[in-house]
């Protein structure tokens, strides 16, 4: 919604606009980490869905007022910090996301113009929040704040959330005059789904899962044990019952998953079941944009699980998949680009097809090479973590928030094969999460797990071979194959 339309009070600009100021405040009042950390929770959370449109400029939303305002503050008041964050190979799938939409334009014959105006609304949506993760939160410590910033988050949404189930979503309209979704959107079960001051109740329900995992796993591990003095696990209770009164019956299943993919860890040491959800989940695009598998497979499937609501949602979202991949298949590589050339026509003929899922989005706007870059954008650490880190070193306190977003971003590339609601916190740890392996400082804190996993020890100056494997084969047993503590 654009804000000229009518119908906002007069909190929306105070609050859009005046976002930048409050930024400046808190990077001049709290140390730059924690100042960067609340003004993306705090924006993301509370700010209004919609934005200003300036001729020739991309929209002004609570995204780019988000990025925009933590970049110009990390510029002004923290030595231009993340100038001077060095790039790495790990990059290479946010550069590609954001830059390869000049060559979609090119080969479509939109123009350099577009290609770059197209790029750089991705570079403010993506690449900005992803810097700053990759700036930020580095580091072990960076990391467990992160973290503990989205519990914290998730916990401010609580009582809102238990708000709006009883009394209908009607918090963004009290306070800034207009709702972005229409109101049968937020019924469910002869009841209501929360929406609080994001653009749906679905992007609600995720986040409330994603807090819930990531409470578990802080608190199983010992990693944060209290909040407020509140025990963690009582809060992860808590917000694991609001989630489940959210109606958001992906969001409740994914959040399932990533607490048995905790347990798989803490109680049997088996990263197995997360390594199978991973292979799964990566190889969805290639298997669906092949034809390997079908709708009627999908659908099929599907039957033995869902009740007959859940059903015939299902079957709008993968009869739309088909008509985007088939549509998207005479342009493979690169896309059809924008101003409606990536969207297929319905089979009647009577309009055109609504996609659903954030990959086939992907693919039909940008092509192959965009919905790699996706997918290596959510799951590359994913796939170096599983890799490095044996699974009884999961739960430790020191690697537990790394597992835990590693865990976040596969649950939310799975929910981004059905929906299009990435975040801009989704976006932040993405960059933590890619540094962390960027980041020769953070692997060597935790080089213990990383020895007990890989079998090879670094060098060690003069120490002497029998010594050497005695120390290794005792982290392998504290580390690796013994008890994990909490």
């Amino acid at each position: 919604m654009s804000f000229s339309d009518g119908g906002a009070t007069f909190l929306v600009p105070i609050a859009l606009l005046g976002f930048p100021i409050f930024v400046l405040a808190l990077f001049a009042s709290l140390g730059a980490r924690k100042a960067a950390l609340w003004s993306f929770v705090l924006g993301f959370l509370f700010l209004p869905n919609g934005g200003y449109v300036a001729l020739g400029l991309p929209e002004y939303t609570k995204e780019t007022a988000v990025s925009l305002s933590v970049l110009l503050a990390s510029i002004v008041l923290d030595g231009a910090r993340p100038l001077r964050t060095r790039p790495s190979w790990v990059d290479l799938p946010m550069l590609v996301w954001c830059t390869s939409r000049i060559a979609t334009s090119v080969s479509n014959d939109l123009g350099v113009y577009d290609g770059l105006s197209t790029s750089l609304v991705q570079i403010l949506g993506w690449g900005v929040p992803y810097w700053l993760g990759r700036t930020y939160f580095s580091d072990q410590q960076g990391l467990l704040e992160l973290a503990r910033g989205i519990v914290i988050g998730g916990l401010l949404y609580l009582p809102l959330c238990l708000w709006e189930i009883r009394t209908s979503p009607q918090l963004h309209s009290l306070l800034y005059g207009f709702s972005p979704v229409r109101f049968y959107m937020v019924l469910r079960y002869d009841g209501y789904r929360p929406m609080v001051f994001m653009s749906g109740s679905l992007m609600v329900a995720m986040w409330m899962a994603t807090s819930t995992v990531i409470c578990t796993w802080l608190s199983g591990s010992g990693a944060l044990k209290r909040i407020a003095g509140v025990p963690t696990r009582w809060l992860a209770w808590a917000l694991g019952i609001t989630t489940l009164l959210c109606k958001g019956f992906g969001a409740f299943t994914l959040m399932f998953i990533g607490i048995g993919i905790y347990l798989a860890a803490r109680v049997f040491k088996q990263g197995l079941p997360f390594i199978l959800l991973l292979a799964l989940v990566a190889s969805y695009p290639v298997v669906r944009g092949t034809g390997i598998l079908s709708a009627e497979r999908i659908l099929g499937t599907a039957s033995l699980a869902y009740d007959e609501l859940r059903l015939q949602s299902l079957e709008v979202r993968v009869t739309s998949e088909d008509l985007y991949i088939e549509h998207a298949a005479q342009r493979r590589l690169l896309g059809w680009g924008g101003w409606g050339r990536g969207e297929a026509i319905t089979e009647k003929g009577e309009g055109r097809s609504v996609p659903d899922g954030l990959w086939v989005i992907a693919l039909s706007r940008a092509g192959w090479l965009a919905v790699m870059a996706l997918l290596f954008m959510y799951l590359l650490p994913v796939f170096l973590f599983v890799r490095r880190y044996r699974a009884g070193s999961w739960t430790r306190p020191e690697l537990a928030p790394l597992a835990a977003f590693c865990v976040m971003m596969t649950i939310y590339w799975v929910d981004c094969l059905a929906n299009a609601f990435p975040n801009l916190i989704l976006i932040l740890t993405m960059g933590a999460t890619h540094s962390w392996f960027a980041n020769r400082r953070s692997l060597a804190a935790a080089a213990a797990p990383a020895v007990a996993t890989s079998g090879k020890p670094e060098a060690a100056g003069e120490a002497k071979p029998a010594s050497l494997a005695r120390g290794l084969s005792r982290r392998r047993r504290l580390l690796g194959g013994g008890k994990s503590r909490a």
